[in-house]
C-alpha cells in the first residue's frame, strides 16, 4: 500500500457533474465512483472534464448469480451494456456485485433444495463472472467484485475471483454486517484479517465506512469515528495488501439512539482529512 488514492461516489443527483468533481478536487479527492443507476443504466453521456472516474455497476434488482437463468441473463445484459457504454471514459476500474436471490434462501434450517439452490447460484456466479471477465478484457477495462451479498458472505465464498484473476473491491462495513446476519457473535479484527489473508493479492479498490453493533443490529456506512472501527488497526492491515483506492462510502451517521440518513459535505471532508492523516503516518 502506497500513495493510496481517496475517492466518493456520486450519482445522478450530483449533477453537474463537472462543477461537482472541481469541488471535489479542491478538497483533495483523486477521483469519483460513479453509480450507474437507473436511468444511468440506460446509457451515461455525461461530459467529464479533468477528473478520473471509475464507474459502480448498477446494483437494485440486478442479479448475475441468480438461480433463474432467465433473471441471470438479464441482469448479465444489462451489465454488458453498460461496459461497452462507459468504455470511452477510460475508467480505472468498473465495479460490480456478485449477488443473488432467492426466497427459499431465507430459510435458516439446513435442507435439500436449500442446498442445491445454493450449488445453482455457485455455477451462475462462476458463468457470469468468466463471461464478464472475457468481455472486460475484449473492451480493455479492468472490473471489480465488491462482497456486497447476504449469500457470498464468508472470504472463502468468493474464491471464484481468486481463480478468474479478477480484483477484489473490498467493502469493510458490508464484510462485517453480512456476518453479523448469519452469526451475532463475531471477532471483526479476525474476519478481516482473513479477508486480507486469503486476498491481499486481489484488493484493488477498498469501500470504507464505519460500522457499529447498536440493538440487535449491525449499521454500517457510518461517518469514520462513530463505530467500532480503529482507524490505526485497519490502516495497518491495509499495508499488506495491493489497494490502491479507497472510496468513502459514508452515508449515514448517529444521532443520539438513532441512525440518520445523508451526511454534509463538511463531514465527508473531515472523513479525508482523517485518513490522509493515518496514511502519512504509517507510510
Amino acid at each position: 500500500m502506497s500513495n493510496l488514492k481517496f475517492g466518493i461516489i456520486s450519482w445522478f443527483f450530483n449533477k453537474p457533474l463537472n462543477k461537482y468533481f472541481n469541488l471535489l478536487k479542491k478538497f483533495g479527492f483523486y477521483f469519483s465512483e460513479i453509480s450507474l443507476d437507473y436511468p444511468w443504466s440506460e446509457k451515461f453521456d455525461q461530459k467529464v472534464k479533468n477528473f478520473q472516474i471509475a464507474f459502480h455497476a448498477p446494483w437494485e434488482g440486478i442479479y448475475i448469480a441468480h438461480p433463474n437463468k432467465l433473471i441471470k441473463d438479464a441482469s448479465l445484459k444489462v451489465i454488458e451494456n453498460c461496459m461497452k457504454n462507459i468504455r470511452k471514459y477510460n475508467p480505472i476500474y468498473f465495479n460490480l456485485h456478485l449477488n443473488s436471490e432467492a426466497a427459499l434462501l431465507h430459510y435458516k434450517k439446513k435442507n435439500a433444495v436449500v442446498e442445491r439452490i445454493r450449488k445453482i447460484i455457485k455455477k451462475h456466479a462462476s458463468d457470469s463472472l468468466k463471461r464478464l471477465a472475457k468481455i472486460a478484457k475484449e473492451l480493455e477495462i479492468l472490473i471489480t467484485i465488491e462482497n456486497a451479498s447476504h449469500i457470498f458472505v464468508k472470504p472463502e465464498d468468493f474464491r471464484v475471483i481468486k481463480k478468474l484473476k479478477l480484483k477484489l473491491c473490498f467493502d469493510v462495513g458490508h464484510a462485517v454486517k453480512h456476518a453479523f446476519l448469519i452469526s451475532k457473535k463475531i471477532n471483526w479484527r479476525k474476519l478481516l484479517k482473513r479477508w486480507v489473508k486469503i486476498y491481499r493479492n486481489q484488493i484493488l479498490t477498498v469501500h470504507l465506512h464505519d460500522f457499529k453493533f447498536f440493538e440487535q443490529k449491525c449499521i454500517d456506512h457510518l461517518i469514520l469515528g462513530q463505530g467500532e472501527l480503529d482507524l490505526n488497526w485497519f490502516f495497518n492491515l491495509l499495508k499488506r495488501t495491493n489497494c490502491k483506492y479507497i472510496v468513502l462510502e459514508c452515508h449515514r451517521k448517529m444521532n443520539g439512539k438513532k441512525t440518520k440518513e445523508g451526511v454534509t459535505f463538511k463531514e465527508i471532508v473531515d472523513c479525508l482529512r482523517i485518513c490522509k492523516e493515518y496514511e502519512r503516518v504509517l507510510s
